[in-house]
């Protein structure tokens, strides 16, 4: 029985960083709240979040790391309401797949408008006076 030689690991400093990307925008999640079933399922970032929305360590150009984080920001706001659950799917070191899942739908007393999403997603309430 002949063995057949393994290949050489990698030395961590020749693999190629892992892929970074914004992928929807606030328009797109808009329709996938809108249009998605309870379990549907959409990625909205991969990378490594807490770096990448950092304004010292993001790989992306400020405008969009505030898109991200903007983004990031208004997921977390909504995952508080019950409209999202957000999971993290691991790819390797660093390298994360962030999933936003759309919820069982709330009953209409506690459920919020998607024309509210703005005010929502800022994540603070509105003082008056």
């Amino acid at each position: 029985m002949t063995l057949i030689d393994a290949p050489a690991l990698a030395e961590p400093r020749d693999l190629a960083p892992p892929p970074r990307t914004l992928a929807i925008g606030k328009g797109a999640l808009l329709a996938w709240l809108e249009n998605a079933e309870p379990g549907s399922r959409i990625e909205y970032h991969r990378g490594f979040l807490l770096l990448d929305r950092h304004r010292g360590f993001s790989p992306f150009p400020e405008h969009r790391r505030r898109e991200l984080v903007a983004l990031a920001d208004r997921l977390l706001a909504l995952a508080g309401t019950g409209w999202v659950l957000l999971v993290q799917e691991r790819h390797g070191e660093c390298d994360y797949s962030y999933v936003a899942i759309k919820a069982k739908r709330r009953a209409p007393c506690q459920a919020i408008a998607i024309g509210r999403f703005e005010e929502v997603s800022n994540g603070a309430p509105h003082r008056h006076g």
